[in-house]
């Protein structure tokens, strides 16, 4: 899906965001859910969104 469509359809979508908090900073499309990367097992492990899969 190219970034113009997925835009459109955003509301359709959680849009998570791996980029670091510098590059997050620069520009980020609005509602996503910024993770880092490096912080993403973590994250995903601490989260009750696991339950849901």
């Amino acid at each position: 899906m190219d970034p113009h469509t997925l835009y459109r359809r955003r509301d359709e979508f959680q849009i998570l965001d791996v980029r670091e908090d510098d590059e997050w900073a620069a520009g980020r499309v609005a509602g996503s859910l910024h993770i880092p990367l490096g912080d993403l097992a973590a994250a995903w492990t601490n989260s009750t969104a696991v339950n849901r899969w």
